[in-house]
């Protein structure tokens, strides 16, 4: 059978798709490939595979930076000079401070720290994140994100992440503006050292930077309930929250609350009386019971003869 048949021209693209699919399907796959390529100084195939990884997206900022200069160094490699210095711009957006790979061609290096100068005079430091000098409180604001947008175009969104201990994070994504306020929801179960990570993505999820911090965390009391939400108010909880309101006040004024106001507020009582009036029933049904019958297991036994 020839090698040209159409049959074996169709297996030979059905394996290309699943192969491009298995790529797409694990982000971290072009990557690797494309570490390998440049380790082997294959820079056009290194080039191509870093593209696909950011095309990919949900790259660190750390990754992202690695990617974008070794691009450049691919290009300046075929001596393409203003792709190199593009990409190198782009490298040191989300890593100032990146470094010249080894292996990489010397006429590369110059470009680069041509970058540098450039952008370090126009971005500088763009994404800043004010956390609180004191513990934060869950329901108010935690942090505070400021982005210079002209810094950086086309990026999509702010995504916050918050982790306490080993449970799962709560993650959020906000529209990108100038200043942002953190704001950790009353959802979060979390109170003492959270761990919070806000970045800025793009519209495939690369990080272009991100700034982490752990902070502590304390509540807020629970908010007063409206005159709104107080008129549909359950009854057992009316007399709950007015019989808690009773003591706070008390204790405010550093006397005892009275007893018999808190006392009749709470539903203890209702219940004491319920049990007697069975108990007063259940004595007054047992002496209609045969005294002869069998004991019940766990029950006084009574005598019936000598």
């Amino acid at each position: 059978m020839s090698f040209t048949s159409p049959c074996v021209r169709a297996l030979a693209f059905a394996g290309f798709l699943l192969a491009a699919h298995a790529s797409a399907a694990d982000p971290r796959a072009a990557l690797e490939k494309a570490r390998a390529a440049f380790e082997e100084s294959d820079f056009d195939a290194a080039a191509d595979a870093y593209q696909l990884a950011i095309d990919n997206g949900h790259l660190a900022p750390s990754e992202l930076a690695e990617a974008f200069v070794r691009v450049g160094v691919a290009f300046a490699s075929q001596g393409k000079s203003k792709k190199a210095l593009d990409a190198f711009r782009l490298a040191v957006i989300v890593d100032a401070a990146v470094a010249f790979p080894s292996g990489g061609p010397k006429k590369a290096k110059p470009l680069l720290e041509q970058a540098r100068k450039e952008m370090s005079k126009r971005t500088g430091d763009w994404l800043r994140v004010t956390f609180p000098e004191r513990a934060a409180a869950i329901g108010a604001t935690a942090a505070t994100a400021r982005v210079r947008l002209e810094a950086v175009a086309g990026l999509e969104a702010l995504e916050i992440e918050a982790r306490s201990g080993e449970g799962e994070p709560w993650v959020q994504r906000m529209p990108l503006a100038a200043e942002v306020p953190i704001v950790l929801p009353r959802t979060m179960h979390a109170t003492g050292r959270v761990r919070v990570r806000v970045a800025a993505v793009d519209d495939v999820g690369n990080r272009w930077g991100e700034v982490e911090r752990t902070i502590d965390v304390e509540r807020l009391p629970a908010p007063e309930p409206t005159p709104a939400a107080r008129a549909d108010e359950p009854a057992p909880r009316k007399r709950r929250r007015e019989a808690a309101e009773v003591a706070r006040a008390a204790a405010d004024e550093g006397k005892p609350a009275r007893a018999g106001a808190t006392f009749w507020a709470t539903p203890w009582p209702w219940v004491a009386i319920g049990t007697a009036v069975l108990g007063m029933g259940g004595a007054y049904a047992f002496t209609l019971v045969d005294a002869s019958g069998a004991a019940r297991v766990g029950a006084p036994t009574v005598a019936t003869g000598p």
